[in-house]
């Protein structure tokens, strides 16, 4: 809603202000006045309207866990302080640990502090576990089938994922089937917008053993900017993530299969575009996708 302009601006009601943020979430228009009217239309928007991977790290696999050590905890307070490093502590994130009520996640993180969104129920110097939560996955995860796709050596797979606004992404993620592969010479993740220009990319791990039935971290490695370790999206919705292998070995992906006569429409949810042995140098586009009936399954965090 912008702002008033002028020497009187008018007063806006909390009803008007209800109206225009579930109009913006694209919601029914809105005809009831009463709060609770609101609140339902409110919890009934941001549950169909907001993008999928809002949604999906309530039930999408977490990140890789990590530790800190040294978290001062104050009894009724939800502020933690620490020498340790917390650089890779991120709001959002679960925690666990003593004195840490169950659902507990971080609201804020600072210089040598972070906050929690419940108090702490006791003071000590504890080690705390960080569970990082999915930002987003080409397709829920339960959906996935024991349906299984060779790779051809070479190609680009790639599947669309719904990601946030202003979010910084720095693991793209890989789930092997069945078959994994022990010795590929090169492979590689990447990120593009909807458009299929590159936003990120992995650095090549060459050689690194793709177990089956587990999943194969690639970390952001370069972006336009250069060489960094995080990508931060710079609009809510469709984005691609996909891989290229070039080996001998021929692992399998895991995947969801779609009705034929779907995957052609357009946007394109997932095929295979060209590939090459090392990740693509900036800049550089998908060029044409071919679709196929199965959406690989990658996530992010």
């Amino acid at each position: 809603m912008p702002d008033e302009v002028g020497a009187n601006p008018q007063a806006v009601t909390e009803s008007e202000i209800w109206k225009n943020i579930l109009n913006d979430l694209g919601s029914f228009p809105v005809i009831h006045t009463t709060d609770d009217a609101f609140l339902h239309a409110y919890d009934y928007a941001l549950s169909n309207y907001r993008p999928q991977s809002a949604k999906d790290r309530w039930d999408a696999p977490w990140g890789a866990t990590f530790t800190v050590a040294s978290c001062v905890t104050v009894a009724n307070s939800g502020t933690v302080t620490t020498a340790s490093s917390i650089t890779s502590v991120k709001k959002g994130q679960y925690v666990t640990g003593t004195g840490v009520q169950v659902g507990t996640q971080v609201m804020n993180v600072g210089v040598g502090a972070f906050t929690l969104s419940l108090p702490a129920t006791a003071a000590g110097t504890v080690t705390l576990t960080f569970y990082p939560p999915c930002l987003g996955e080409t397709t829920n995860r339960s959906e996935v089938t024991s349906v299984t796709i060779a790779t051809s050596t070479g190609v680009l797979y790639v599947a669309a994922v719904s990601l946030n606004n202003n979010v910084p992404i720095s693991n793209l993620v890989l789930m092997p089937g069945t078959t994994g592969d022990a010795g590929p010479t090169h492979q590689w993740m990447g990120l593009w917008d909807w458009r299929g220009n590159q936003l990120a990319t992995s650095a090549d791990a060459t050689s690194t053993a793709i177990t089956a039935s587990t999943p194969a971290v690639f970390p952001i490695a370069t972006t336009a900017a250069g060489a960094a370790t995080s990508f931060t999206t710079t609009y809510a919705g469709m984005h691609y993530i996909g891989v290229c292998l070039t080996t001998a070995n021929a692992p399998v992906l895991t995947a969801e299969v779609s009705f034929a006569g779907t995957t052609t429409l357009p946007p394109i949810l997932c095929g295979t575009a060209t590939g090459q042995a090392a990740p693509f140098a900036f800049p550089a586009t998908l060029g044409t996708i071919t679709p196929t009936a199965n959406r690989y399954y990658f996530y992010c965090y």
